[in-house]
């Protein structure tokens, strides 16, 4: 086989392309059946962009664009995306109606990360087995749900396919490789977990150097888009980083240190095998084809088949899939990001098992249907509660204030505090520190969303989800005893006291002008404060007097609307 590769035409280096083969009547019916699953499973996945629910990361997604906005984004590693999704904000003001245009975005990037996965199957198998490797990826439950979540996943997995695709080509030239470069380095930007497509890459350069006619010409010129990728990768990040006021190289260098710490060392084996599990469980066929397209492949290296460097290199395909056995956030969304190397394999399989047009038809039948249960499963996870949420915010403040919630999931005003993922939670245990408590008595932060079950626990609030962590008692202290319910989920600045005839003290830590909600005039500081009226209260100790016993509320006077409807009774977030 090798020597036949020798022998065969050159052209600037590379081998020469194949003659077209005619392709039989029935073959062609079948690919088009194939095709139309793969654009129907498209369609539904258009249809879930504007109506499945937008998850807690997609919208601190968008608060990077308006940190970068406001020259407060404070590091360049990770953020790159902001020059892609900078015009977001024009979209509308709602922010789950910015999230839907950047998912349009991630849904024409995974179709060209579907696309490289054909043109890099088509390398190793037949064109039919190829557009079923394509299906596996896009019907796959996690891709359905997740492929074109507004994440950094279906970026840099478009980044990524793209330069295999570029490597993996028949005739290589030099933009080839330039262009692959170029791609992996905007990958990397994007995000480090590129790095897990190493072993991909890896398998795709030395394949090459396999096949070609001159290896050492090939290792060399692999080698140096390899170089050239980290020359670009530092260009871009040191350019990013000159552009950002706020952003210095320690921004960078503590993010990695956590995510060192936090994701790959201080974690059990295989931890997210639950969600592994469940991702073969929705996608059974894909599952099983690429589970015996995995077979077929180890079956033939360590017998040493014919076409055993094909099966190598296909294994390395599936090389980064060994992330799962110690990434600690190897959860679904994921899986959209790492897989689609991985599933060329399936399009093994079928060539492999030489299975017949029947079988590929039924095959086909049960992805696309597979498909449509995993969105008919989620279908009851709506927008409806969190645009209710967000509309309403925007008209009780007009103009941006500084917020406390979970996730900047009102992305256009100033967040403060921790992002309330498990592992921000796990580092907020660690530093002991009571970060609300030092926010609010250096800023004036008077909204409060309790869009989190720790939120929620802290100010006694039922909870909505699973506790994955409480805020220290000073934190659950302060956010308890200076916010008070507005609409729902929405917290403002206020305070409920008890008042009589005897002067009580009360502390503001939140300074600003405030409403008296009562039924009859107190006595605060020495003034006589009407019932609607507004006065400004300052940081510190005040004192409260009236007349006849009552329970009063000092309300944020800015907080003057209320819809004259009950808030959903519905979870602000319903999972991945």
């Amino acid at each position: 086989m090798q020597k036949a590769l020798k022998n065969s035409n050159i052209a600037d280096g590379a081998l020469s392309e194949t003659k077209p083969v005619s392709v039989p009547i029935h073959q062609v019916a079948l690919d088009r059946w194939i095709f139309f699953a793969i654009l129907s499973c498209l369609a539904i996945q258009f249809y879930c962009l504007f109506n499945l629910e937008v998850n807690w990361d997609e919208f601190l997604y968008l608060s990077r664009v308006y940190d970068y906005q406001s020259q407060m984004l404070n590091r360049a590693l990770q953020t790159f995306h902001v020059y892609f999704f900078n015009w977001l904000p024009l979209v509308d003001a709602n922010e789950v109606r910015q999230v839907e245009a950047g998912r349009i975005v991630m849904f024409f990037l995974e179709a060209g990360t579907a696309t490289s996965v054909y043109l890099v199957a088509q390398r190793f198998v037949s064109r039919t087995a190829a557009m079923v490797a394509v299906l596996a990826y896009v019907s796959a439950g996690f891709t359905m749900i997740h492929g074109a979540s507004f994440r950094a996943d279906p970026l840099a997995a478009f980044f990524m396919m793209a330069s295999i695709a570029l490597l993996s080509r028949r005739r290589l030239r030099h933009f080839h490789f330039a262009l692959a470069a170029g791609a992996i380095a905007l990958g990397a930007m994007v995000t480090v977990k590129v790095g897990f497509y190493a072993p991909a890459l890896v398998a795709i350069g030395l394949w090459q150097v396999f096949r070609f006619d001159r290896p050492l010409q090939m290792l060399v010129r692999m080698v140096a888009t390899g170089i050239g990728a980290l020359i670009m990768f530092i260009s871009l990040y040191i350019w990013h980083e000159a552009s950002l006021p706020s952003a210095d190289i320690d921004g960078s260098q503590r993010m990695m240190t956590s995510a060192a710490q936090k994701t790959l060392l201080s974690v059990n084996f295989f931890p997210t095998w639950r969600d592994f599990l469940i991702g073969a469980l929705t996608a059974p066929i894909s599952a099983f084809l690429l589970l015996a397209g995995l077979y077929r492949a180890i079956s033939a290296v360590l017998k040493q088949q014919v076409g055993s460097a094909v099966s190598l290199a296909l294994l390395g395909l599936a090389a980064p899939l060994l992330s799962f056995l110690f990434y600690r956030n190897a959860f679904p969304y994921y899986f959209a990001f790492i897989f689609p190397p991985a599933m060329i394999l399936a399009g093994y399989a079928v060539d492999q098992l030489k299975l017949n047009q029947r079988h590929i038809l039924l095959a086909t039948a049960m992805m696309t249907l597979f498909a449509i249960l995993t969105v008919w499963s989620v279908s009851d996870r709506n927008q409806e509660v969190q645009s209710e949420l967000i509309e309403t915010v925007h008209k009780i403040f007009p103009q941006p204030v500084p917020v406390i919630d979970r996730n900047s999931m009102i992305a256009s005003f100033p967040k403060r505090g921790i992002f309330m993922s498990s592992w921000g939670l796990q580092e907020y245990r660690q530093k002991s520190i009571p970060v609300f408590e030092e926010i609010l008595r250096e800023e004036v932060v008077p909204l409060l969303i309790l869009n989190s079950p720790t939120l929620e626990h802290a100010v006694g609030d039922p909870i909505s989800g699973r506790l994955r962590g409480e805020l220290f008692g000073a934190d659950q202290d302060m956010l308890r005893s200076n916010y008070i319910a507005h609409w729902g989920k929405i917290w403002v600045a206020g305070k409920k006291l008890s008042v009589n005839s005897r002067s009580k003290k009360f502390t503001i830590v939140i300074p600003g002008a405030y409403k008296l909600e009562a039924s009859s005039s107190v006595t605060i500081d020495g003034k006589l404060i009407a019932p609607e009226q507004v006065f400004t209260l300052g940081r510190g100790d005040h004192f409260s007097v009236s007349k006849n016993d009552q329970d009063i509320i000092l309300r944020w006077s800015q907080a003057a609307y209320r819809p004259d409807f009950e808030p959903s009774k519905e979870p602000i977030y319903r999972g991945f």
